[in-house]
């Protein structure tokens, strides 16, 4: 069940709106939206760390690494049942290697956990591009 979960999720990765929230001018598209995930000092093409990545829950700073990733699953479980969350920035997975497929996300290796709420939940889960 695992892992057709983390397909399914892969997969979405593939149909995503082209939105990115790394840039000044989508900031306050981004903003708009009441749930999203995201994070800054990561980006798997320059070989950065995940445990240097700072993850951003709905525009505020939560913490650096697997202790920033642990307080966006502890927020993750607290959305009502049935929300949408966003992801920004997800890259276009058809430039991406099939064998590094979850090296694109800071937390790709804890992709289970964050599989696991978003089933457990029923969230929306809407991964957007850069």
């Amino acid at each position: 069940m695992r892992d057709k979960l983390k397909y399914t999720t892969l997969m979405l990765l593939n149909t995503c709106l082209l939105l990115s929230c790394t840039n000044t001018e989508s900031k306050n598209t981004c903003e708009s939206y009441r749930y999203y995930i995201t994070w800054r000092d990561y980006d798997y093409e320059n070989g950065d760390s995940p445990a240097n990545a700072t993850y951003i829950w709905s525009g505020q700073e939560v913490g650096t690494g697997d202790d920033g990733f642990n307080v966006v699953l502890k927020k993750m479980a607290e959305v009502p049942e049935g929300e949408s969350v966003y992801i920004f920035p997800v890259p276009n997975l058809d430039y991406v290697r099939p064998d590094r497929i979850l090296d694109v996300l800071p937390f790709g290796d804890r992709l289970d956990e964050f599989v696991e709420i978003e089933v457990s939940r029923k969230l929306r889960v809407v991964e957007t591009m850069k």
